[in-house]
């Protein structure tokens, strides 16, 4: 078991609805991740502080401090949901080039667009199992 920077995909804008320039119930992180790690229940429960008003960047970039200029909002209202994970909202800033593009994607193909997040934690690999998280980074909007 080690710590390592973990970065989990899921779809971002599937049933979550806009309210000017918040996605309200957005899928932040699932149990499963494409890479195949599942996250305990209590990992996640336990790492909603650590989520709460954590920066939102336009892609990845493993460059840290990351460039302002990728930086696009903030997450908020952070909840765990028993069977699917981790929900919240994204505040966007309205002046960020990539804004309308975001808002098309919520608007008309929610499910293209991908919520990843950039975090570090404690990992069981022999089961695969992100057992905690320890610190968030970022919460990537990926496609």
């Amino acid at each position: 078991m080690d710590t390592e920077t973990l970065q989990f995909t899921t779809n971002l804008l599937e049933g979550a609805t806009r309210r000017k320039n918040i996605l309200e119930n957005v899928h932040i992180c699932g149990l499963t991740s494409k890479n195949g790690y599942r996250y305990s229940p209590d990992a996640l429960k336990n790492a909603i502080p650590l989520y709460e008003n954590v920066d939102v960047y336009v892609n990845h970039n493993n460059s840290k401090p990351r460039p302002v200029e990728e930086k696009i909002g903030l997450a908020k209202n952070i909840s765990f949901k028993e069977s699917t994970g981790l929900w919240g909202d994204l505040v966007l800033n309205e002046k960020h080039p990539a804004y309308e593009q975001l808002v098309w994607f919520a608007d008309n193909m929610p499910s293209k667009v991908g919520c990843s997040h950039d975090v570090d934690g404690k990992i069981n690999r022999s089961a695969q199992l992100v057992e905690s998280i320890k610190v968030v980074h970022s919460v990537d909007i990926v496609s």
